[in-house]
């Protein structure tokens, strides 16, 4: 499936509907491309059940009112997000035992306004990565839901809002947490239960916090960092 052009979905002349592109019952994609512009109403594009092997943002824009630009659910797997100098403007969502094997890459000035949020047991393999792009939003697990890595990198790079692993009953994880090469994160590192955290690496010009933002790592109940390196000119 591929967009060149401009899509805009109404329910009449009025209302924009939800669920432009769906997969659902196993049913499998191969590739789906925008180099231009979707706009709807919640889970623009929403998988149920099936397979979808790459979603590629090439420029354009996707944009929701309200709600997530990607809803995955139940034993849903897509390979691959990539996002090049394209614009999101809502979240992702991935529940059930839904997974994204090779992660979600924003590159080349991307932006992501929304936020990525795991339940379940659903996992982000490979990580999400912020090569010279920006997320405003915040990455959330809950469950015990799993991300590879998330990685801030190169001086165009941020993430402004806070990562979240709360509630008693959460035995989410991340594997490392990466600012480095001049990134920034804004936001606040919270964990909660039994969520497990294995490193975070500020290093090579990494920054967390600015004058106008206060950073913190807030950890409670039986949750566990493993480790905090701080290198090679990390703030």
């Amino acid at each position: 499936i591929v967009n060149e052009g401009r899509i805009v979905s109404q329910n009449g002349n009025t209302s924009v509907r939800s669920q432009i592109i769906r997969l659902k019952n196993s049913s499998q994609g191969n590739l789906l491309k925008n180099t231009g512009t979707i706009i709807g109403s919640g889970d623009l594009i929403r998988i149920e059940s099936s397979s979808l092997g790459k979603i590629e943002l090439s420029g354009g824009l996707l944009q929701v009112d309200s709600g997530n630009v990607i809803g995955i659910q139940g034993s849903s797997n897509i390979g691959t997000i990539t996002a090049d100098d394209a614009t999101i403007n809502g979240g992702i969502n991935l529940a059930g035992t839904s997974s994204i094997t090779d992660g979600i890459s924003l590159s080349n000035t991307s932006t992501l306004t929304g936020n990525i949020s795991l339940t379940n047991n659903s996992r982000i393999q490979g990580g999400i990565v912020l090569d010279n792009s920006k997320m405003t939003g915040g990455v959330t697990l809950n469950g015990s839901s799993s991300i590879d890595n998330i990685s801030i990198s190169g001086s165009n790079a941020s993430l402004g809002g806070n990562i979240t692993m709360l509630s008693n009953d959460n035995t989410s994880s991340i594997d490392n947490i990466t600012i480095s090469n001049g990134g920034t994160f804004g936001g606040t590192i919270r964990t909660a239960g039994r969520t497990n955290i294995s490193g975070i690496t500020i290093a090579n010009g990494g920054v967390v916090g600015s004058s106008n933002t206060n950073s913190m790592i807030l950890s409670s109940g039986n949750s566990t960092i493993h480790n905090i390196d701080i290198q090679n000119g990390g703030t």
